[in-house]
């Protein structure tokens, strides 16, 4: 995987994880202090699934179809890897700013 690729791949397993989960009454059992200091590890499938997750679960669970919409169009940068929680609270922030 391209590493510039990581942030949509987040976002898309993470929206799919989601509606799975939901189906199913899976939990999300991932936390912030799980995500990796070194870039290459995002490439492991629990990090991209169940960190995919944990990244877009509050935002879908508060705003439905606007945030899953929002999290498409502004998936995390390279740099956002490096503080993924910032990077959801900036989601939620722009979010509930919106009408």
């Amino acid at each position: 995987m391209v590493f510039e690729t990581v942030g949509k791949k987040l976002i898309s397993e993470g929206i799919a994880e989601y509606f799975e989960r939901t189906l199913n009454n899976g939990k999300d059992n991932f936390k912030d202090s799980d995500w990796p200091e070194n870039l290459g590890d995002f490439i492991q499938n629990k990090i991209i699934y169940n960190g995919g997750l944990h990244l877009v679960k509050p935002i879908i669970d508060r705003y439905g179809k606007r945030g899953i919409e929002t999290l498409i169009i502004n998936p995390p940068s390279l740099e956002d890897l490096s503080n993924l929680p910032e990077y959801q609270n900036r989601v939620i922030e722009s979010l509930s700013k919106k009408p």
